[in-house]
């Protein structure tokens, strides 16, 4: 069993596998009021926002898995060139993008999640409470509602996806290196 910084960069690929299986979870748990604020909006079962909403969250999941494929190779390219920065660079970061973030010497990131999800929980407040009193600019409120909330979902849990796949076979691979004795503490031996 590796020790030290290795050892580190081995628990942070274990967090971030987690992070990601918990935010797939979340996603499935979210689509859940997503659907209902659909069926709300729409003719009862399955009318043409809970099709829209469907093709949203397609469309969200194949955008997401563009953006975690690009961010995937990203990390790729950045630790084929400096391994041992990441390693260093690992004991203090708590996700991979942090660790790519030092690495290139990026200051923080900014954190638009927050905002989004912010303003999609209001869009939905608001389309409930225009629901409620029967606006008539209900329904096309609701099917942009509706669309925001699949897009949203479907990119968070498409990136999710992709990357959760990509942190199990780096550190399988990391793993057997290890095992073979191909890669020491700071990297190659």
């Amino acid at each position: 069993m590796p020790r030290g910084v290795t050892d580190q960069f081995l628990s942070l690929l274990k967090r971030e596998r987690k992070a990601h299986a918990r935010t797939l979870v979340l996603m499935a748990l979210f689509a859940v009021p997503a659907y209902f604020m659909a069926e709300l909006t729409d003719q009862p079962l399955l009318g043409w926002i809970v099709w829209m909403g469907a093709g949203a969250l397609l469309l969200g999941g194949g955008l997401g898995a563009l953006v975690g494929r690009f961010e995937t190779r990203r990390h790729e390219a950045s630790l084929r060139e400096g391994w041992n920065a990441w390693m260093r660079m690992s004991l203090t970061a708590g996700r991979l993008s942090d660790v790519e973030r030092a690495v290139r010497q990026k200051g923080p990131a900014m954190r638009v999640e927050a905002i989004a999800w912010t303003a999609l929980l209001v869009a939905n407040a608001v389309l409930f409470g225009a629901l409620w009193a029967d606006q008539p600019w209900a329904l096309p409120f609701g099917a942009g509602v509706t669309v925001a909330n699949g897009i949203v979902l479907g990119a968070l849990a498409g990136r999710a996806a992709w990357t959760f796949r990509w942190v199990s076979t780096f550190s399988r691979a990391l793993d057997s290196l290890i095992a073979e004795g191909q890669v020491g503490l700071w990297g190659e031996v």
